[in-house]
């Protein structure tokens, strides 16, 4: 009969929140451990992404509990920052696209129009995706959860940011940040389309200027040390170009870059007159650094809406520029002439060049690609082997001639610093408007950058336990990047900056320690807590141990019993937690998690556990909502059965792995699923109460399972972990079958056993056979078992596999008689006589081969085959005769169902043997009857 997952899991889900088995307090003699996931952002409906990420954290959760932790396992809701007033502005607008996308979420169109309010979006949310933790098994204490928008939050916030302060790392300047011009807001990796981080960096832009005029041509540049080599520039052939006053000079730039000049310029201004490529096409510039007249060129691979829509053009030293230029000059009848400057060992630029313009020109047309693919290996030869050949600059490397021709052109007013946003791919803001760099003035920011800070974090992480551990590296390398960040927005919901009341902290900076808030919020709603209650002093005193109770209850108004047992929470879990989250969270959320315990929090409460999972894409394509393709968690559930999905995206990949989730595969989880509960119920037809051969066997593949599964799980190699206690416990069980095991003991304890190793990721189907197999008590509250070393026989292990070796060799002459049209009768397969078995295991003893050849001098040849093989590291295992032939004549049956012909079992000692060649100890003799 098919089994239901879903109605097994509303089963036990109900059961476990009506018994509340989750729900964690303080015990004095238990360890504890505390595993926080990053709290999701309600701004949509949950999908197997964040199951992974979710599960990941269960499994780790219930892992510990039933290895005797006291666990807990709290989550909150994240509404902070401008992504959700973002949604509500754009259904406000009537904007289509985020309609669309809300209705692939499945969203009704009823409560679409109500979400122009953001709270509506909030309130909407939060009990989706409790709804999808809960369908999910999720071991939550839910009595803790809060949103990151309520009153107690903030008080909260607001004592952390005072902190921060105090400690001389908010700071308030004039700084670069990403910002979005629509909106008015600093940005970062929340408030942008698809969470990217807006990444800024410094380039130089090179004053070009016109011939005859007043005017400057900017040129945006990587490579500033190339312009000695500048043969003309190129701006884009079909772009429109306007005149900018900066600081009273007067630049030509394209009319897509304006809105960067504006936002990193102090005084700009924007003339009116807009002029065509063609009107600019054929003048000249001079060269600042060596006052060359060089004309401008036209061409289509210039992208107006990077710099200034302009570039210098190095022939000798960018594919691109060769290419273009020899193009261009060709068909206008002009001469084109290179300058090396730069010499690289083994690398002949002329024949280079010559050979990327013959293959990215030879279909008449110019392969972008393949200029592509030469540049980007020139640029990292050039950079790794690089020797300037033009004086001043002469013999040095790449990277110190650029630093030097870098500073000579700016202190020479040669250039101007420009700011981009350097992602590969364009950074939006999820209001639709384009990222871009800007200068803000009077801007509050976190100070990363202090050296003292980044001190403290590398300690936390020094003392920190990794998992992956080649995560370790992200983790560094995030700590000593992460530099000024902005603490506030304009706009948004969430917490006001204290020391600007006019805006909001931003999104990303009151998610870094909210993981102590858990600890105790649930005693803040129980004994009616007002928010005006929570003082700086009942902060520094719960989480700090800073002052005593008796004060901090007469200026609080909180009873000191309350407080006492408040701050006996926080000491007590948050002596122990593990922080889990994406990976891609690690140069941003997790890094100021980091940094924040770090700074604000006492050592002994610092996070204990970091550890981060890939990404789940679905059949081999990133999932976006703009490409419809996100598969919802609820709708998973419905479609596979929660625990399916649970084990496929938390179990189908290494850790740090991204992993793609397919049809074929959550299928293939859920018949083997269906094969446990059908061995359950056949459990009653089995009566064999006498031990086998194969009973033992499977006996030590349990045990052996148990031992390295624990091993597995105790690094969080959960993929390792499961594909012995799942996949390989199916294969064992059918093994087991096949040889005619049908001992209904040895299969109760097996699946006992496989229901508590499973029940970290398949809880429901684990607490079900937990259950169905006679158990009163919950499986997710059990002791993790532990492996009976006794039973771990290596020797009924080995014989087993030489039974599968035999198998395969027999399935291949089979199949080779097949190949030939041969039909046959019947197979016999002979078991080697004992007297062979007796000589293996006396050399598998040590015995001295020449006193076998004495006791068996026909065998002489089989005892120097074996003591070679022994000698060179061949398996020193006994073998039993009796069990291998008793195992043989179990699989016999399965043996003549998967081959279809008649299998013969026959012992050497009591068979005559129609020629020379005889059965041995690992080799069967085998006889086909044509």
């Amino acid at each position: 009969m098919s089994i239901d997952l879903v109605a097994i899991e509303n089963k036990w889900n109900e059961e476990w929140l009506n018994k509340r088995i989750f729900e964690a307090e303080v015990i004095d003699n238990k360890k504890p451990y505390m595993i926080v996931p990053a709290f999701p952002y309600v701004n949509g409906n949950l999908h197997i992404g964040h199951i992974r990420t979710y599960t990941t954290a269960d499994v780790v959760a219930r892992y510990k509990r039933m290895r005797g932790y006291n666990v807990l396992y709290p989550i909150g809701f994240h509404a902070t920052g401008t992504p959700i007033v973002a949604v509500a502005e754009r259904l406000a607008n009537n904007d289509q696209d985020m309609i669309k996308q809300l209705k692939n979420d499945k969203i009704p169109e009823d409560v679409i129009q109500k979400m122009r309010d953001p709270i509506e979006i909030v309130n909407y949310f939060i009990p989706r995706q409790l709804e999808a933790f809960k369908r999910y098994g999720m071991s939550i204490d839910y009595r803790r959860q809060f949103v990151s928008i309520e009153p107690l939050f903030s008080k909260f916030i607001e004592w952390q940011f005072n902190k921060l302060y105090e400690k001389g790392v908010l700071v308030k300047g004039t700084h670069y940040v990403g910002w979005c011009p629509l909106e008015k807001n600093a940005v970062g990796q929340h408030d942008t389309k698809g969470d990217v981080q807006p990444e800024i960096e410094k380039l130089v832009a090179i004053k070009f200027k016109l011939k005859d005029s007043n005017d400057y041509i900017l040129c945006l540049t990587y490579r500033p040390e190339t312009i000695f080599g500048a043969t003309n520039l190129f701006i884009n052939k079909n772009a429109k170009y306007r005149r900018v006053l900066i600081d009273n000079v007067s630049y030509i730039v394209s009319n897509e870059s304006i809105i960067f000049v504006e936002n990193q310029f102090n005084n700009v201004e924007v003339k009116d007159d807009v002029l065509d490529a063609s009107s600019l096409e054929g003048k000249l510039v001079v060269n600042p650094v060596n006052n060359e007249e060089i004309p401008i060129w036209t061409a289509d691979f210039v992208e107006p809406d990077f710099g200034t829509g302009a570039v210098m053009s190095v022939p000798m030293h960018d594919a691109f520029d060769y290419v273009y230029s020899k193009v261009y000059a060709t068909s206008h009848g002009l001469e084109l002439k290179p300058r090396k400057l730069i010499d690289t060992k083994e690398l002949d630029l002329e024949k280079l060049m010559n050979e990327v313009y013959n293959e990215a020109t030879a279909n008449n047309s110019i392969n972008r690609y393949i200029i592509e693919k030469y540049n980007e290996s020139l640029y990292k030869k050039e950079f790794k082997d690089g020797i300037l050949t033009i004086e001043p600059y002469k013999g040095m490397n790449v990277k110190e001639a650029r630093e030097r021709v870098k500073e000579y052109l700016l202190s020479n007013g040669y250039a101007i610093d420009y700011y981009i946003i350097a992602n590969k791919e364009k950074v939006k803001c999820r209001c639709g408007a384009l990222v871009v760099p800007k200068i803000i003035n009077d801007q509050w920011f976190i100070d990363y950058g202090n050296k003292e800070w980044k001190k403290l974090a590398k300690e936390l992480l020094d003392n920190a336990i990794i998992f992956p551990d080649k995560a370790r590296k992200a983790f560094y390398d995030a700590a000593e990047w992460i530099s000024l960040r902005a603490a506030e927005r304009s706009n948004g919901l969430g917490t006001r900056f204290p020391f600007n009341k006019d805006h909001i902290i931003e999104s990303l900076s009151d998610s870094t320690i909210y993981m102590t808030f858990y600890t105790y919020v649930h005693i803040l709603r129980d004994k009616k807590i007002r928010p005006e209650q929570l003082s700086f002093e009942f902060f520094d005193y719960v989480i700090n141990g800073i002052g005593d109770p008796e004060t901090v209850s007469e200026k609080t108004g909180i009873d000191i019993s309350t407080l006492k047992s408040i701050r006996e929470s926080f000491s007590y879990w948050y002596s122990y937690v593990h922080r889990h989250s994406g990976y891609d969270l690690i140069p941003s959320h997790l890094t100021m998690a980091v940094f924040n315990h770090a700074l604000i929090l006492n050592r002994e409460n610092w996070l204990k556990v970091l550890s981060v999972n890939g990404y789940v894409i679905a059949n081999s394509e990133k999932m976006s909502k703009s490409l419809g393709n996100v598969l919802l968690a609820l709708d998973m559930a419905d479609k596979y059965g929660a625990d399916v999905v649970r084990l496929a995206v938390a179990a189908g990949a290494n850790l740090f792995s991204e992993y793609d989730f397919t049809d074929v595969v959550v299928n293939g989880i859920k018949e083997s699923v269906q094969f446990l509960f059908d061995l359950l119920d056949n459990i009653s037809s089995m009566n064999e109460t006498k031990l086998k051969a194969i009973d033992y066997w499977l006996y030590s593949k349990l045990n052996r399972k148990i031992k390295e599964v624990t091993e597995y799980m105790e690094s969080l190699e959960l993929r390792e972990a499961y594909v012995r206690a799942f996949y390989e416990s199916i294969n064992e069980l059918k093994r087991y079958i096949h040889f005619n095991g049908n001992n209904p003991v040895v299969i109760t304890e097996f699946l006992e056993k496989l229901a508590l190793l499973l029940n970290p990721i398949m809880p429901h189907v684990s607490e079900e056979l937990w259950h169905r197999l006679g158990n009163e008590s919950f499986a997710s509250l059990e002791s993790w078992p532990t492996p009976n070393e006794e039973l771990i026989d290596d020797s009924i292990e080995a014989m087993m596999d030489i039974i599968d070796s035999n198998v395969e060799d027999i399935k291949r002459l089979t199949s080779m008689l097949a190949k030939k049209n041969k039909s046959y009768k019947r197979i016999e397969i002979y078991i080697a006589k004992k007297e062979l078995y007796d000589i293996y295991n006396s050399l598998v003893e040590n015995i001295n081969p020449e006193e076998l050849k004495n006791k068996y001098s026909n065998y002489a040849s089989i005892i120097d085959n074996y003591t070679k093989k022994l000698k060179k590291g061949g398996m020193r295992l006994k073998l039993d005769k009796s069990m291998i032939y008793e195992l043989m004549e179990g699989y016999k049956e399965h043996l003549r169902s998967i081959l279809n012909t008649d299998i013969v079992i026959l012992d050497s000692d009591n068979a005559a043997i129609r020629d020379d060649k005889m059965a041995l100890p690992d080799k069967f003799k085998i006889r086909i009857q044509e």
